[in-house]
C-alpha cells in the first residue's frame, strides 16, 4: 500500500482519501482547545490560540494511526508531499473557526443527543446493541475518558448542525441536471501521434556535469531504504512432530472420547430416471410429464431394464449415460423428497413416480452400506498424527519461551542452537516488509526486526502456527546512495531525460506540421515512422487509453471540434502526443429520466460542499485567522 501511495502522491483520490481520515481524525483523536498545553503559538484563531506543541503532539498521533492502518512507516517526504501536514492544521482552524461560529449563533446539543448519536455508532456496539462494556473498551482503546468523548461527540453533532443550516438551502434546477447529464455522457474518439523515448536511437553523451547536476537535483530517487539484518530461530511444530512420541493409552482415550468422529454413516448406491418439470414457472407442462413418468415406471415394473431406460430417457445430464448410475451418498445430500424415498427402498426395489423442485424422478436402489463405526486399527495412524500435532504445537510454545529466558541475557544463539538441535537461520540485509521465506506474514517479522537495535533480542511472536525469537545483528540507516555506486543508473537517467527532450521536440515538430496543414495525418506518421493510434474518452476520471493519466489532455480535447488536431503537445511518461479529434458524441437524451434523481444527489452535494468552502472563507475574514509560518516549517 505504501508502495501505491508513493507512486500516486499526485492523485487527487490518495489526497481525498488522506484528507477524510484527517477530518475524523481531529474530531476524536487530534485538536481540543481545553486540552492545550500552552507554549508558542503556532496559529490564532480570533481569540484562540493552536500551540506549536499540540500540533506537534497531533501530527505524531496522526502519523502512528496511519502506520497501524498501512502497517508500513510514512516518510516525512511523503507525508509533504501528501500534503498531511498543511491538512491536519488547516482541519484545526476549520474546527475551531466552526466552534466559534456555533458558539456566536448559540447552537446547542443535549446531552441526550450527545448518548443517541454515541449508542448508534457500529463500533460501540456488540451483535448490533450498544454496551457500556464495549464503550469503555473503545474508550480505553483511544485514551480518553467519557466526559472527553462526549463533549468530542457534542462537538462534532454542533457542526454538523452549522453544516446543515449552511447547506439545507441548496437546490439544483432540471436544466443544470441536463446539463450535467449531456456533459459527463459526452464522448470522443481521437485519434494520436506518441513520441516516446524509447523511438529516439541516436547515442545521448552525459558529461561529468550534467550527471552531477542531475544527480543533486534528484537526489532522494536514489535513497536506500533503512535496511536491517538478523539472526532468528524457528520453532515450527511440523518439525518437532516427528519428536512427539504418542503412548497407546492417549490413542485409545482419544478414540473412545471421539467415536462419533469415526463413525461412517449409512449410504445407499441408487439410480434414478429424471424427467425435467418446473411446476412454478411452466405449471401447465406439469402433468404431461409426470403421465410420461409414469408410462417409463409401469414398463420398470413390467420388467425393462432400468439403466438402458435411463440412458435413453434421463434428462440428468450428469448421470444419463451411465445409466442413471449416482454412485454412494449419505443422507443430506440430495432435496428432501428424494432421500426420503431413496432410503425407504431395499435394494433392488425400485419407488414410485417422485416429485422434486428438479421434476418428475424414478428410482432403483442398488446397494445399502449400513452405518459403520471404523475400528481402531483402521484410524490408529490418523490419530496418532494429530495427537503428535497438538504435542508439537504444545511443545512448541514451551521451547520458544525456554529459550527467551536462556538467551535474554547471553543473547548467544550459535551455541544455543547447535546445544538443542535448532537450525540457525540468518537474514540477509531487507527493509521494512521485507521477510524471510519462512515468515512472510502481514509484516510480523519486520515489525520485530525493526523495533531492535543491534545485539538485541526480541521477545517470542507467532506468525501462524510457528515461533519466532530474533537477534538483530545490523542496522543501515536510510541514506543517499553514494554517486559512484549508482553512476550508471544516473547516466541511463540522464540519457532518458534527453530522449524524452528530443521526442517533445519532434512531437513540436508535426503538430506545427499538421495545424499548418503542410501534412496530412498519414503523411506525418510515415514521415515519422510512428503509427496513427486511436483512443476513445468519456469525461469521467482522468485515463487516456494508450497514455496513462493525463487530466490535461482529456481537457483540452473535450475542447477541440470533431475533425480539429490540437495546437499544442501534450506531455506523456514516455515523452509527448499529438491528438485530433475524430468525433463527438452527446448521449442520447431518452436516458435522461432514469439517471436524473442520481444527478441530482450529485450535484446537490457538489454544490453544498462550495457552498461550505464559500462559508469557511468567509469566517476566516470574520475570526482573523493568521499562521506563523516560520515556525510551522520547523515543526
Amino acid at each position: 500500500m505504501l508502495t501505491y501511495m508513493r507512486k500516486n502522491a499526485g492523485s487527487w483520490i490518495i489526497k481525498v482519501l488522506f484528507a477524510a481520515i484527517i477530518i475524523t481524525f481531529v474530531f476524536f483523536y487530534g485538536y481540543s482547545p481545553e486540552k492545550d498545553p500552552g507554549g508558542a503559538v503556532l496559529a490564532s484563531v480570533g481569540e484562540k490560540k493552536i500551540t506549536a506543541e499540540h500540533y506537534r503532539t497531533a501530527y505524531a498521533n496522526m502519523l502512528q494511526m496511519y502506520q497501524q492502518m498501512y502497517q508500513n512507516q510514512i516518510p516525512d517526504s511523503l507525508a509533504r508531499t501528501l500534503g498531511l501536514r498543511e491538512n491536519l492544521l488547516d482541519e484545526m482552524i476549520e474546527q475551531e473557526l466552526l466552534l466559534q461560529e456555533a458558539e456566536r449563533r448559540r447552537l446547542r446539543v443535549s446531552r441526550q443527543e450527545v448518548m443517541g448519536a454515541i449508542m448508534k455508532q457500529p463500533y460501540m456496539q456488540e451483535n448490533g446493541i450498544f454496551t457500556e462494556g464495549r464503550y469503555a473498551s473503545v474508550l480505553k482503546s483511544m485514551k480518553l475518558t467519557a466526559a472527553e468523548y462526549e463533549r468530542q461527540a457534542a462537538q462534532e453533532i454542533l457542526l454538523q448542525s452549522l453544516r446543515a443550516m449552511i447547506t439545507q438551502a441548496v437546490n439544483v434546477s432540471d436544466q443544470e441536471l441536463l446539463e450535467m447529464f449531456r456533459l459527463r455522457g459526452e464522448k470522443l474518439t481521437m485519434d494520436y501521434l506518441e513520441f516516446t523515448h524509447a523511438d529516439i536511437t541516436e547515442d545521448m553523451h552525459v558529461s561529468e556535469e550534467e550527471l552531477r547536476a542531475y544527480y543533486g537535483k534528484n537526489a532522494e530517487s536514489f535513497r536506500v531504504k533503512e535496511t536491517v539484518e538478523a539472526k532468528y530461530l524457528v520453532f515450527d511444530p511440523e518439525e518437532f512432530a516427528g519428536r512427539m512420541n504418542v503412548e497407546e493409552e492417549a490413542i485409545r482415550d482419544f478414540y473412545m472420547v471421539d467415536q462419533a468422529r469415526f463413525l461412517d454413516p449409512e449410504q445407499i448406491r441408487a439410480r434414478h430416471i429424471l424427467l425435467k418439470a418446473d411446476r412454478a414457472a411452466a405449471p401447465e407442462k406439469a402433468p404431461a410429464r409426470q403421465a410420461e413418468a409414469q408410462a417409463l415406471l409401469e414398463k420398470i415394473q413390467k420388467g425393462a431394464d432400468f439403466a438402458a431406460l435411463a440412458k435413453k430417457h434421463s434428462q440428468d445430464e450428469a448421470t444419463a449415460a451411465a445409466g442413471g448410475d449416482l454412485g454412494f451418498f449419505s443422507r443430506g445430500a440430495m432435496v428432501g423428497p428424494f432421500e426420503r424415498a431413496a432410503f425407504a427402498l431395499q435394494p433392488g426395489e425400485v419407488s414410485g413416480v417422485v416429485e422434486t423442485t428438479f421434476g418428475y424422478h424414478i428410482i432403483k436402489l442398488e446397494e445399502k452400506k449400513p452405518e459403520r463405526l471404523r475400528p481402531l486399527e483402521e484410524v490408529r495412524e490418523e490419530i496418532a498424527g494429530e495427537l503428535q500435532q497438538e504435542m508439537a504445537e504444545s511443545e512448541v510454545r514451551a521451547a520458544s519461551r525456554r529459550a527467551f529466558n536462556r538467551l535474554f541475557n547471553s543473547r548467544d544463539l550459535e551455541g544455543y542452537a547447535q546445544a538443542n538441535g535448532l537450525a540457525l537461520r540468518k537474514t540477509g540485509a531487507f527493509a521494512f516488509g521485507g521477510a524471510p521465506q519462512d515468515a512472510q506474514s502481514e509484516n510480523a517479522f519486520s515489525q520485530q526486526a525493526f523495533a531492535l537495535q543491534p545485539d538485541e533480542l526480541s521477545p517470542v511472536f507467532s506468525i501462524g502456527k510457528k515461533y519466532f525469537l530474533i537477534k538483530l545483528t545490523a542496522r543501515t540507516p536510510s541514506h543517499i546512495a553514494p554517486l559512484e555506486n549508482v553512476r550508471d543508473k544516473v547516466i541511463a537517467a540522464v540519457q532518458r531525460e534527453k530522449r524524452i527532450e528530443k521526442a517533445r521536440q519532434l512531437a513540436q515538430d508535426a503538430a506545427r506540421l499538421l495545424t499548418e496543414n503542410s501534412f496530412d495525418w498519414d503523411a506525418a506518421a510515415k514521415k515519422y515512422g510512428l503509427e496513427i493510434k486511436q483512443a476513445e474518452l468519456s469525461r469521467m476520471g482522468e485515463h487516456v487509453p494508450g497514455l496513462g493519466r493525463n487530466p490535461e489532455l482529456k481537457q483540452a480535447a473535450f475542447r477541440l471540434e470533431a475533425g480539429q488536431t490540437a495546437d499544442r503537445i501534450f506531455s506523456t511518461e514516455a515523452g509527448a502526443a499529438v491528438v485530433r479529434v475524430r468525433t463527438k458524441t452527446l448521449p442520447p437524451e431518452d436516458g435522461f429520466e432514469a439517471e436524473k434523481e442520481g444527478l441530482r444527489q450529485q450535484l446537490v452535494q457538489a454544490k453544498q460542499q462550495e457552498a461550505f468552502k464559500g462559508f469557511i472563507q468567509e469566517l476566516k475574514g470574520r475570526y482573523s485567522v493568521s499562521v506563523d509560518r516560520d515556525l510551522f516549517e520547523t515543526l
